[in-house]
């Protein structure tokens, strides 16, 4: 019987990367004939990257990020979880973490 399953990735205000594990664990349930949703609050509200320490170092070119991104959605990202959670109603609800974003997982 097919599942609703919810990814929750917590990055709020710390990274601008989506770990490849997520991208590759969605499509392999999807396959399976689940549906899958991802709530990802990377945008939602202010955010701030580690993108001028890199450039510092020479390590990345500069990047104007409101460019790429435009202007993020201003809301609390607790409460947007909440509504997710209650309108897709999912049957499985997974975390996936970096280190960075443990503290806000737990809550």
């Amino acid at each position: 019987m097919p599942q609703k399953i919810l990814f929750v990735y917590p990055n709020i205000g710390v990274e601008l990367r989506i770990p490849l594990a997520i991208s590759i664990l969605i499509s392999c349930i999807r396959k399976a004939g689940h549906e899958v949703k991802l709530f990802d609050p990377t945008f939602m509200g202010e955010f701030h990257t580690d993108n001028e320490a890199m450039e510092e170092m020479g390590t990345h070119k500069s990047t104007n990020l409101i460019d790429l991104v435009g202007i993020t959605k201003q809301v609390d990202p607790k409460d947007e979880l909440c509504l997710v959670i209650a309108d897709y109603k999912p049957d499985l609800i997974c975390v996936s973490i970096v280190e960075r974003n443990f503290s806000t997982a737990k809550e």
